[in-house]
């Protein structure tokens, strides 16, 4: 049986989450998203610190469905989305989880596996230290 990504984040919906979404990804979603699970936090009264922190894991979350999304394939159900992606925001115990989703052209795996793979390998500095912007390190460079 092959994972279906549909019911899983349907079934994530069954468990304290406070914001789901699926659909086009552009600035005006990315911007409701944002507003949305700020003012869902305020209203439980979640601290200010944990506050800040979802949110800033939120916005470098959805630049990257925005940033690095593939087109959806064509047998897919939504065709008006130019950049397709799916997000979910559930309230766990200690903090959130923020899970988001898009698709990804099976020529982009090996290369985006690659990747993760060297972000997991490396410690935390290391982490801080790569650009955050999307676009290729010089190490990149060399290894490509």
């Amino acid at each position: 049986m092959a994972f279906d990504i549909e019911n899983f984040f349907k079934d994530q919906g069954r468990n304290n989450v406070i914001l789901y979404y699926k659909g086009n990804v552009d600035s005006d979603v990315i911007n409701h998203v944002l507003d949305t699970v700020e003012d869902k936090m305020v209203q439980v009264n979640e601290q200010s610190r944990l506050r800040k922190k979802v949110y800033n894991v939120l916005v470098e979350s959805l630049q990257n469905l925005y940033h690095h999304v593939d087109k959806v394939p064509a047998d897919f159900e939504d065709q008006a989305s130019e950049k397709f992606g799916m997000l979910t925001v559930q309230k766990v115990e200690g903090g959130y989880k923020i899970i988001t989703g898009n698709f990804v052209r099976t020529d982009n795996v090996e290369k985006l596996e690659e990747k993760i793979k060297r972000i997991n390998r490396s410690d935390i500095r290391q982490r801080r230290r790569r650009p955050r912007s999307g676009g290729y390190s010089p190490q990149d460079r060399q290894q490509a």
